[in-house]
């Protein structure tokens, strides 16, 4: 897994933002810093800080991780951890490699 660029890292937090509707005056909000300066921050002219980031990881609900690399696998949102459906996919999974360890261990 490899980190994203700053070009990428944009384009992430700008498709982040259009997904959940927020505005420049939210961010700003969230981030403590006038809405010119996230205006600033999406269109690359300033930098972000980690403190930044993480707000925007946490408003976002998403790891800053997910922000900083390219992901190959399935990310799974803070807000979805909760999720019925989702806790029995990955009961199901757990299952499954259990059994799997098991049967190996029985079959040389």
């Amino acid at each position: 897994m490899a980190y994203r660029t700053k070009e990428q890292i944009l384009d992430e937090l700008r498709r982040l933002k259009e997904e959940h509707g927020a505005s420049q005056e939210e961010l700003a909000a969230v981030l403590g810093v006038a809405q010119s300066s996230v205006s600033r921050l999406l269109n690359g002219e300033r930098g972000l800080t980690a403190a930044e980031l993480a707000g925007l990881a946490e408003f976002f609900g998403v790891s800053v991780d997910s922000i900083l690399r390219d992901a190959d696998e399935v990310v799974v949102y803070r807000g979805d951890k909760d999720d019925p459906a989702l806790q029995e996919a990955l009961r199901l999974v757990d299952d499954l490699i259990d059994n799997y360890v098991y049967f190996k261990a029985l079959v040389p």
